[in-house]
């Protein structure tokens, strides 16, 4: 029996360096050209220049074998389709070479169907995350600045005299 053909290519002073193999550009080609043949799956998701590929979501199948561990993604496809899934599987970056036929087909969404990226912020530059971060951190730093201005005005008392005047032991 004939050994199968690697999708890389080993080059014998790479051996037990470290380094990674270099790919075959015909597995690229050939990886890409599949890509392209399955552009009208349901299945396939094309989302800022990346190709994703949705998973059974089956929910009797553990996390760890789910794509991105089981982490909840929402979809709408241009063609009107939403989904919601727990298994979305990452499949690479479109080269250039192959961006016009493989367009983008869908965008992320959030909880309340605003369009987010991959990570979950928003497209349109507002992030109530971010926002509310900011509003937390500025409460914060006022209280601070509150309690500065009260150990001013407060005359200095030794450790031991400030813990008895609050009666801490």
């Amino acid at each position: 029996m004939r050994e199968r053909e690697k999708p890389w290519s080993y080059y014998p002073e790479d051996e037990g360096s470290g380094t990674e193999p270099e790919l075959d550009p015909n597995f690229l080609r050939e990886y890409w050209q599949f890509r392209i043949d399955q552009k009208d799956d349901p299945r396939q998701v094309r989302v800022d220049g990346k190709v994703y590929w949705l998973g059974p979501d089956y929910a009797s199948t553990p996390k760890q074998h789910k794509g991105f561990a089981g982490q909840e993604f929402r979809l709408r496809f241009f063609d009107g389709r939403e989904v919601t899934t727990h298994d979305l599987w990452l499949n690479g970056e479109i080269p250039k070479e192959y961006r016009e036929e493989l367009p983008d087909n869908a965008v992320f969404l959030d909880r309340e169907g605003r369009e987010v990226d991959f990570w979950g912020h928003r497209k349109d530059g507002v992030d109530e995350r971010a926002k509310e971060s900011k509003e937390s951190i500025e409460k914060w730093l006022a209280g601070v600045e509150r309690r500065r201005e009260e150990l001013k005005r407060q005359p200095w008392l030794p450790k031991w005299q400030w813990k008895k005047q609050r009666g801490i032991p």
